[in-house]
């Protein structure tokens, strides 16, 4: 029985990552939470964020987090997009925070395209709306104005 559970877990991997392209997995400086620095136990965690390129030329991006509370909250997350000079590549919703649920005690996750082609990498935040006096440009991540 675990012998075929191996070969069906195999199986459903390979056919998984063979359908994606230059798929890569990471949680570096790519995504910050915004106020995480400053609270030793903040509650939103990013995991891992997950990005490739699709078939039409177009940066995508998932982020996987944890929700550490015990209650329901709505975070709000932004995207810079940049090009391959690190030049911020402007859209319609440059700027705009987009909200999410997490529900308590449960992963949260969250996709993103880019604007066009010309984005080649990215810079995610989230926040909590009720910390909205976060400065997410200063140095001193989650600062207080």
């Amino acid at each position: 029985m675990n012998k075929l559970i191996t070969h069906i877990f195999v199986l459903t991997t390979s056919i998984v990552l063979s359908g994606c392209q230059s798929i890569a997995t990471t949680t570096e400086s790519r995504v910050s939470v915004v106020g995480q620095s400053q609270y030793s136990k903040y509650p939103y965690e990013a995991k891992e964020v997950i990005y490739s390129v699709n078939s039409g030329g177009f940066m995508e991006a998932q982020v996987n987090g944890f929700n550490h509370k015990h209650n329901y909250n709505k975070l709000e997350y932004r995207v810079d997009w940049l090009d391959s000079k690190g030049i911020l590549v402007h859209s319609s919703r440059h700027n705009q925070w987009t909200e999410f649920p997490v529900f308590r005690n449960q992963t949260f996750s969250f996709a993103v395209v880019a604007p066009n082609p010309k984005a080649t990498d990215f810079k995610i935040y989230i926040r909590d709306p009720k910390q909205s006096s976060y400065n997410i440009y200063s140095t001193h991540e989650g600062e207080i104005k």
